[in-house]
């Protein structure tokens, strides 16, 4: 609900809303305030890394605030940003001397996707290594930076995706039926088409057979048409849906769709250590996986995560029965 109200206050008239207009008036400029004081500090962190602009990239929320929304109609929590290899560590080496702390473990494993800096007064960014790679997909993203362009935010400036990349993005991150994004996407997606050219449906189908998750962006944009109307051209669902998905990934996400998973941590170390240039190995996964265990809060911690993880599976799909 918090996740949509900004827009829909953007979308009605605050007349219909009676007494409750002046909160919700309120609840709106806090949004926009609070997204103003994110992006700011996005900029400073732009600005003091030293990163070129055309070797990172603002991605999902942060760059929609001013590609696909009205002013202080998108919710955003953080921040997220892909950084080209060369200035990756170097960039989170910066934020450290500076007083950010990394929440997670695994600083010192080149293969894990992502990283988040906290500074001290909470703000996060969450800093990837690619932007869909490896966990959405298992082909090179060049063509998403090839597509970027160069956007402001503040003091500092970075690439942000095309319209049509950041549908596929959208599309992709929300698909995950436990996550808060499952219900913000369907209007994520709108707004970019509204605003976009009237090729930009036949450029999303492009860039998801370019990137192999063809038949999982077909199952995003039929929820789109049979849920909620968009126009999207006779034909192209059908050929999304026809394209090749690679096994891993079909399997991955029927797990998803069951609320039973988020994804192989395994296969991202594969992937990940290809990726980066290093040999994936047995023994190399299960030393990262003792590391992080050791640098936690103990075996018994992360049993009893794993028990509240698996409860919490159990109870999505009882729930999720009794609905459909």
């Amino acid at each position: 609900m918090h996740a949509l109200l900004p827009v829909l206050l953007e979308s009605v008239s605050m007349e219909a809303f009676g007494p409750d207009r002046p909160v919700l008036t309120q609840i709106r400029k806090q949004n926009w305030i609070a997204t103003q004081l994110r992006l700011a500090r996005l900029g400073a962190v732009l600005q003091t890394s030293g990163v070129p602009a055309d070797r990172i990239m603002v991605f999902k929320g942060a760059a929609l605030v001013g590609t696909g929304y009205p002013p202080g109609a998108r919710t955003m929590a953080d921040v997220d940003i892909a950084i080209r290899p060369e200035h990756y560590r170097p960039t989170i080496d910066a934020l450290l001397a500076n007083g950010w702390t990394l929440r997670e473990t695994t600083y010192g494993d080149d293969w894990v996707r992502a990283l988040t800096a906290v500074d001290d007064e909470g703000f996060e960014i969450d800093i990837h290594r690619w932007v869909l790679y490896p966990r959405y997909t298992r082909r090179t993203e060049r063509g998403v930076w090839e597509r970027a362009e160069v956007a402001e935010f503040g003091p500092g400036s970075a690439l942000v995706p095309s319209r049509a990349d950041s549908i596929v993005i959208a599309i992709l991150h929300g698909l995950t039926p436990t996550d808060a994004g499952a219900v913000r996407w369907p209007v994520d997606v709108t707004m970019l088409a509204r605003r976009a050219d009237d090729h930009v449906w036949s450029d999303v189908a492009d860039i998801a057979v370019e990137l192999g998750v063809g038949p999982l962006v077909a199952a995003g944009l039929s929820l789109l048409t049979t849920e909620f109307g968009a126009d999207v051209p006779d034909g192209m669902i059908d050929r999304l849906e026809a394209a090749p998905l690679d096994r891993l990934l079909e399997f991955e996400w029927w797990l998803r769709r069951h609320g039973i998973s988020r994804g192989s941590r395994a296969r991202w170390y594969v992937d990940g250590c290809r990726a980066v240039g290093t040999r994936p190995t047995p023994w190399g996964y299960a030393a990262s996986r003792w590391r992080k265990l050791r640098a936690g809060d103990g075996p018994v911690s992360t049993l009893r995560l794993r028990a509240e993880r698996a409860w919490a599976y159990w109870r999505h799909r009882r729930d999720h029965r009794e609905r459909w």
